[in-house]
């Protein structure tokens, strides 16, 4: 029986990721580029952890594995402009992420969904927010009342539609 498949309170403790490091969607350069432009995208602040926290990075490779033609293609955009990336000052960096943005929009599109999804689904950046760290379903979070009257004009006002006839 495949691990995945297994009841999660069956399943062995020291059980491997999805990813087997030598089987990793991304190679160790795609995965430190990811890293630094996680890092530069949301940088620690406060109680808040940078995106390119181990756990965060980790989740954010994890989804992008599925695009990696695109970030190869960028890793390659940034290695013909013979540069280091983690070398250059952070007015340079901009410069470059910028021209990167201009020259392959998909992979900053994709990047940009995986990096705010894996940042915001951490419990840390949760609980820093006064959320809890948790899904919102089933328990769902408490709604505040509304004034249902604000309604009222739009139930006075009736059907709209055309009925259909059988």
């Amino acid at each position: 029986m495949r691990e995945d498949a297994m009841p999660k309170d069956t399943m062995p403790e020291d059980t491997m990721p999805d990813l087997i490091s030598t089987d990793a969607a991304l190679n160790r350069d795609a995965s430190a580029f990811i890293t630094l432009l996680l890092g530069l995208m949301i940088p620690a602040e406060g109680d808040m952890p940078s995106a390119d926290d181990p756990v965060i990075a980790q989740k954010c490779l994890r989804g992008l594995s599925s695009a990696g033609s695109l970030v190869m293609d960028a890793l390659g955009f940034v290695n013909d402009q013979d540069v280091d990336l983690q070398g250059l000052s952070q007015s340079e960096q901009v410069r470059l992420i910028d021209a990167l943005k201009a020259a392959k929009p998909e992979f900053i599109a994709a990047f940009q969904f995986n990096a705010v999804t894996s940042y915001y689904a951490d419990e840390r950046v949760l609980t820093v927010l006064g959320l809890e760290g948790r899904a919102p379903h089933p328990g769902g979070y408490k709604a505040p009342e509304t004034d249902w009257g604000l309604l009222e004009p739009v139930t006075r006002r009736g059907a709209i539609f055309r009925k259909v006839l059988e």
